[in-house]
């Protein structure tokens, strides 16, 4: 009986972890990451769990909060169609996202949106379409972790000082 209620109790917390996952950044994701000038790293919670263990205390007490990691860049971003781009924009703001930052300077764009609910933010999703330089960026973390978190991701791009600008909480 008990293995029947914890069988249970594992499809429970399995189901509302897949619910969490925004199948447009997923399906975006998928669509992109094959291309030759890709470049792509998925992480599970597993993989972030045996990193913490290389990583200083700020940085592994950070990284406890993730369940899911995506990285995807680009190094031509003319290969990202602008139509798709839109509709992952349109699609994520359906799945409850919402602006956080959206810089724009020159030919760069950042732009960072969340997703939270009454215990914290669940995911975030970090877009950088560089045209300078020719790159698109896409990183999408999942889990559980407030806004004064986010202050602590060493992400290095033109508008990351509105992070540090960030109110403790939202």
């Amino acid at each position: 009986m008990k293995y029947l209620i914890n069988i249970i109790l594992l499809m429970l917390l399995f189901s509302t972890q897949m619910q969490a996952q925004s199948k447009s950044v997923n399906s975006f994701y998928k669509k992109y990451k094959k291309e030759a000038e890709a470049r792509n790293i998925k992480l599970n919670s597993f993989i972030i769990d045996i990193s913490r263990s290389f990583m200083d205390d700020e940085t592994s007490d950070l990284l406890k909060k993730f369940s899911k990691v995506q990285l995807l860049v680009i190094e031509d971003a003319k290969i990202v169609n602008p139509s798709d781009l839109t509709s992952l924009m349109k699609s994520v703001k359906k799945e409850k996202f919402e602006d956080l930052i959206n810089v724009r300077d020159g030919l760069s764009r950042v732009q960072i949106l969340v997703r939270d609910s009454k215990k914290g933010i669940t995911d975030l999703l970090l877009v950088v379409q560089d045209q300078e330089d020719d790159d698109f960026v896409l990183l999408s973390i999942q889990g559980l972790f407030k806004y004064e978190d986010l202050k602590e991701l060493d992400i290095d791009f033109n508008g990351k000082e509105h992070l540090d600008q960030l109110p403790d909480k939202a």
